[in-house]
């Protein structure tokens, strides 16, 4: 349903008029071809390895047993409800930081209005997930199964996921921000040192070596989301710089 309902709004919505004239008018180019796919490559890239740490973590959750690995994909669940949010704010982010770079006499001025502007939107919804995660938490969880154990475990773990959420809707912000400023190759390298070069090695040493078990787990996100989250902002500032001396 998906995809017919996205085709309908595009080819049928009167907003779009204009759009859907130009995709069944264009003859395709190979130079545009390219210059998709060096911009979405990356972009790609660096999902899967952000991806691949909560599945690597989750083969080292299931060295600990059933019961945590049961507990870890509710607690993933649970937390995939803040991130949805974030990352539908986050493609909005995106589309007006790349509109703003192409107006104005400063446009790196505007394109830094918009990521700010999405950052506040985020903080807000930030904060309702975690006061949402904070005091229901449990009940949500408890949706999931009537496992004494495994809803015990899950929900000990409320506070490592309240911790991650301020890194995961930075990120979440200044990855949509950067990929507005089309500046797109610092997010590979971005994404891998932060969740796979420190991010599984801190999952775990927080697991294992400091025997905090499922709960090291949760916090290790909070170390590869902050650094994540840390590193796009720093790029993203650099790419409207860059763009303000060109």
């Amino acid at each position: 349903m998906c995809p017919a309902i996205i085709l309908g709004v595009f080819f049928l919505a009167r907003r779009n008029a204009g759009y859907s004239r130009g995709w069944r008018e264009a003859a395709p180019r190979t130079g545009d071809s390219r210059l998709v796919w060096r911009t979405s490559c990356p972009v790609a890239l660096q999902m899967m390895f952000e991806t691949g740490a909560f599945s690597g973590a989750a083969v080292l959750v299931g060295w600990l047993g059933a019961v945590p690995l049961a507990a870890y994909q509710i607690i993933v669940v649970v937390g995939m409800l803040g991130f949805c949010v974030y990352y539908s704010i986050g493609s909005a982010i995106a589309v007006k930081v790349s509109q703003a770079s192409a107006t104005g006499p400063e446009p790196w001025r505007g394109m830094r209005h918009m990521a700010w502007a999405g950052y506040h939107i985020m903080l807000v919804f930030m904060v309702v997930a975690s006061v949402v995660f904070w005091f229901f938490g449990a009940d949500i969880m408890s949706i999931f199964t009537d496992d004494a154990a495994v809803l015990a475990l899950a929900s000990s773990l409320i506070f490592p996921l309240v911790l991650y959420q301020l890194g995961d809707a930075t990120q979440v912000t200044f990855a949509n921000a950067l990929r507005g400023t089309a500046h797109v190759m610092p997010m590979l390298a971005i994404a891998f040192v932060s969740y796979i070069a420190v991010g599984l090695p801190s999952t775990y040493l927080l697991c294992f070596t400091a025997g905090l078990g499922l709960w090291g787990v949760v916090l290790s996100f909070s170390v590869s989301l902050f650094l994540a989250a840390a590193l796009l902002l720093f790029f993203f500032l650099r790419a409207t710089r860059r763009i303000v001396l060109n």
